[in-house]
């Protein structure tokens, strides 16, 4: 019995210590690697925390047109990486949430001319400006003349008190032509946006209810003198009409 132990102690402290190296080999390796990729996997954290932030702040606008539930999603899937992301999360799939993010952009900002709280909140900071400035001097701009050539033309500013009765004029109607066009805008948050064609006609459909609210036309009356007075507010240029 006890030669058995014997013969049998010398092997098996050599297969424990060779166990013993082969575990600490491998668990060498891991964190090498850890190690290596560290910063590769912290920059590309660091670049979805970056679109996770901007998509987190587009869903924080409660305007009908800021689509806010699609930035939502949006920036729900770009939080999961920003933990969880490994340097090969950074290359087509990045790229892919940043081309739903521009669809997403490009498809509120045709939106933007229907939704009128969004325009009343647009225009108020230059309009409020307009009226503490004194009234400004008119002046003449450069404009075409329909047969391809150009005269000049002289642009007044609206006074104050046009300006202010514009304005209450769109405070008044906004919420009104946001009714009119109420069932456009539940067309216009179910859409797939990555369909063309129902892109066109969530837009149409927008642009017909449009077209027949008298509170949506008497809000793109008040606008008008809102943007005049705006652009003489503003030290650029006039824009040409």
């Amino acid at each position: 019995m006890s030669s058995r132990r014997a013969a049998g102690g010398p092997s098996g402290a050599v297969a424990l210590v060779a166990v013993a190296a082969l575990a600490v080999g491998c668990s060498g390796d891991v964190p090498a690697k850890r190690v290596q990729d560290a910063p590769a996997t912290h920059a590309c954290r660091q670049q979805w925390a970056a679109l996770e932030g901007e998509l987190a702040r587009r869903a924080g606008q409660h305007d009908l047109s800021a689509q806010a539930p699609r930035w939502d999603s949006l920036a729900a899937g770009a939080q999961y990486f920003t933990t969880r992301a490994r340097p090969s999360d950074c290359t087509t799939t990045l790229a892919r949430e940043h081309d739903r993010a521009e669809a997403l952009s490009a498809y509120t900002n045709r939106l933007r001319a229907y939704d009128m709280p969004h325009q009343l909140v647009a225009a108020t900071p230059d309009v409020l400006h307009y009226l503490r400035l004194p009234l400004p001097k008119p002046h003449r701009v450069r404009v075409e003349d329909g047969n391809g050539g150009t005269r000049m033309r002289t642009v007044r500013p609206p006074s104050k008190r046009e300006v202010r009765a514009a304005l209450e004029s769109l405070r008044r109607a906004a919420p009104r032509a946001m009714a009119d066009l109420h069932p456009a805008w539940q067309q216009a948050a179910a859409v797939d946006i990555g369909d063309p064609a129902q892109v066109r006609q969530a837009v149409a459909g927008l642009r017909l209810l449009a077209h027949d609210s008298s509170a949506f036309a008497t809000c793109v009356e008040a606008l008008r003198t809102l943007r005049s007075a705006a652009r003489f507010a503003s030290p650029r240029e006039p824009r040409r009409r």
